[in-house]
């Protein structure tokens, strides 16, 4: 998504596990920063992400990074 969406050449990835949770993140270093507050996503990609974070007891969130976008992921274990 962040290649063809961002056209970004660059992420950074992190998966973090610990006793309580597992925590994702996403950074892109691409052309589009994230549009909006995460209460107010729209886009298909975005809610699914959304939708797939809280079917798991989780929560995503999206921020904007200069350049580019972060999208952070933590789900129970």
């Amino acid at each position: 998504n962040s290649i063809k969406h961002a056209h970004t050449r660059k992420l950074d990835i992190s998966l973090t596990i610990d006793v309580t949770s597992l925590v994702l993140k996403v950074r892109d270093y691409g052309e589009t920063g994230f549009p909006g507050d995460t209460g107010n996503v729209s886009g298909t990609g975005l809610v699914s992400m959304l939708r797939r974070a809280k079917e798991l007891g989780g929560a995503i969130s999206w921020e904007s990074a200069n350049p580019g976008c972060s999208a952070n992921l933590r789900i129970p274990m």
